[in-house]
């Protein structure tokens, strides 16, 4: 086990060749060039564990920026533009921070947010960040459907941020909505429009779904309206044994 804190101007530029590593935490650390960080990635060959919190780098340089991926990786934390999802496949659980967010550079914000298909990915908890410029649940959607044996599904929301109201039911529904998901989170739910028709097209598919926690803000926006919690609770469920959990804490 590796745990690396530095200074955040600390730059890194050898090469490293952990051939035994199996976990690391990284906190603090700041790249001159993102290659400098897939260099050290890419020499864990039997990596498992991998926790980065306010790792950064200068210049994130697609060109430059290729990583061998992580074939033996079962947990990963990452924020959104550290490390490629492609490098990450094989992860059992998977957490994203600053989901959401989008980089004025197209080929480097595709580059990044590249789906593969997650075939062992069991627990997944999404993060959104508070300068996200909207919440779009079709970025959610999105990744389910390359999630096929998901099961535990954690969302947490940025009360801060605007969500896309006139969200609409996909055509198709994800392998792991009705085959696999028992449990499904919400934290910062909005009563709108947006977020009730989600988590109502949770509730209407997931035929295994154990239990859906909806956890809502005390200080409520504007647009909010009762009848988006109120028919969330009439709501039908897929699922004879859902329970619906509801809960209201305050959060700035």
């Amino acid at each position: 086990m590796a745990l690396i804190k530095v200074r955040p101007d600390t730059l890194f530029h050898s090469s490293v060749d952990l051939p035994s590593l199996k976990i690391l935490y990284m906190y603090d650390v700041c790249f001159h060039h993102i290659d400098d960080f897939m260099k050290l990635l890419s020499g864990c060959p039997v990596l498992e564990r991998l926790i980065t919190l306010y790792v950064e780098a200068s210049n994130h340089d697609t060109t430059r920026g290729y990583i061998k991926p992580l074939s033996k990786l079962i947990l990963c934390g990452i924020r959104l533009f550290q490390v490629p999802f492609k490098a990450v496949y094989n992860v059992e659980i998977l957490t994203i921070s600053r989901f959401g967010r989008n980089l004025v550079n197209k080929e480097t914000d595709s580059y990044y947010k590249d789906f593969p298909v997650f075939e062992n990915l069991t627990k997944l908890c999404l993060s959104w960040s508070p300068h996200t410029q909207l919440h779009e649940w079709d970025e959610v959607v999105k990744m389910l459907h390359n999630c096929p044996k998901l099961q535990f599904l954690t969302i947490f929301k940025a009360h801060s941020s605007p969500t896309k109201e006139d969200w609409k039911y996909p055509y198709h529904v994800p392998q792991c909505i009705s085959s696999h998901l028992t449990t499904c989170i919400i934290t910062d739910y909005e009563a709108i429009e947006a977020d009730f028709r989600f988590a109502a097209y949770i509730l209407e598919n997931a035929r295994y779904l154990e239990k859906m926690a909806i956890c809502r803000n005390l200080l409520p926006k504007p647009m909010e309206s009762p009848r988006f919690l109120s028919d969330l609770f009439s709501c039908s469920r897929i699922s004879p044994t859902c329970k619906l959990l509801f809960s209201e804490v305050y959060v700035l």
